[in-house]
């Protein structure tokens, strides 16, 4: 998420600080006690009090800070264990005094900044906490001036609340080749089968060679028989289906494991140079030059959803060539599971990753009830042999 929305101050309030409020009732039990044992320094002591309150709110009201300010957020979109840093950018009316800003993020944290006077536009940062995916809101900020015996206070709304997404984070897959672990076998076999590989060259015949593979035309301009050589055309395209229903006895870590691993194909496919499609449901169908983002955004603040009888609806895919379908699911009872069936066609492969593992029975299918177990299993699909033991 990238945003920069510039904010005009509105006008505050001058307030006695907690302090304040106690000289105030300092100076008014001096006044009583004073006038019922007619002693004239508790008066004196009473006056100074009252006066110093009312001096130091005057101060305050007269040297309030007048600026604008603009929230900058860097990142598109954050991403658990990214460095989230938000600059507000302060552009003072005239001359501003200094003054503290204020500004909660989040339920539990609080950026507090000190800003000297200001001539000119000057700046300042703070980071946002990352730690986990969700909604983080930030604000509203607000800019905070105190006298100097710290006895009224002004307090003023500078910008109102802006909600973050924080996006599950990616983890390093590959995308399957041709030829290379289980998956680019199957995947090879099935490009061989389906006709969809393309003339590359001409090569001399070797024992073995297919008499369906012989370019007799080229063969009887030469002395020996040439073989006609193809290139596959590879992966073309990657829908990857996240189910977000959960039965009574599936965990949370499970959910956000599948979180992860959905997160961590789409970008891997992306990275790839696939045409990826993200599907969930009946709540998102995302595709084309902004899928990642949309995704996760979307899955920065997906919930685990009790399952039911309903099935979602999916449009085959009008795409083309070879392509996997990666359903992400509890089981093979999921909706998902079962209405992926409308999305097949004979270029397309199925790939199961289940958070339950008793659902694995295929041979393309992974177990993710963990991100370490997600990574293994992916690895040892695409013929990756850097694998994390679980």
């Amino acid at each position: 998420m990238s945003s920069s929305i510039r904010y005009q101050s509105r006008s505050g309030a001058e307030m006695p600080t907690r302090q304040g409020w106690l000289a105030l009732v300092g100076s008014a039990m001096a006044f009583v006690i004073g006038r019922l044992f007619a002693v004239r320094e508790l008066y004196i002591i009473g006056a100074a009090l009252f006066i110093a309150l009312v001096a130091g709110v005057v101060v305050v009201a007269l040297t309030r800070s007048r600026v604008s300010v603009e929230r900058h957020i860097d990142a598109e979109v954050l991403v658990v264990g990214d460095r989230g840093r938000v600059t507000v950018r302060i552009t003072p009316d005239g001359r501003s005094p200094a003054f503290e800003l204020f500004e909660p993020v989040g339920a539990a944290n609080q950026a507090r900044l000190g800003v000297g006077a200001l001539a000119g536009p000057g700046s300042a940062a703070y980071l946002i906490p990352t730690d986990h995916r969700g909604v983080i809101a930030v604000g509203p900020m607000r800019a905070e001036k105190t006298d100097v015996l710290g006895l009224a206070r002004h307090r003023q709304v500078l910008a109102p609340v802006e909600h973050i997404r924080v996006a599950p984070r990616a983890l390093p897959v590959v995308m399957p080749t041709l030829g290379t672990g289980k998956l680019g076998q199957q995947l090879m076999v099935l490009a061989r089968r389906l006709g969809l590989d393309e003339f590359h060259s001409l090569r001399d015949y070797v024992p073995g060679d297919e008499m369906r593979s012989i370019h007799w035309k080229a063969s009887a301009r030469s002395e020996g028989f040439k073989v006609k050589q193809h290139s596959h055309s590879g992966l073309r395209r990657c829908i990857v289906v996240f189910d977000p229903t959960v039965r009574e006895h599936d965990t949370p870590a499970q959910f956000e494991s599948a979180v992860t691993a959905t997160a961590s194909i789409v970008v891997a496919s992306e990275q790839a140079g696939l045409s990826t499609r993200f599907v969930c449901a009946d709540a998102v169908d995302a595709r084309g030059p902004s899928v990642v983002v949309n995704t996760l955004e979307y899955l920065a603040i997906v919930e685990p959803v009790r399952r039911t009888e309903a099935r979602p609806r999916m449009e085959r895919d009008p795409g083309d060539g070879l392509g996997l379908v990666i359903v992400v699911c509890t089981d093979r009872t999921a909706p998902a599971w079962a209405a992926t069936r409308s999305l097949l066609d004979p270029t397309l492969t199925v790939v199961g990753a289940f958070t339950d593992p008793a659902a694995v029975h295929g041979p393309y299918d992974v177990a993710i009830p963990t991100e370490q177990h997600f990574l293994n299993g992916w690895r040892s699909l695409v013929g990756s042999t850097r694998a994390l033991s679980a």
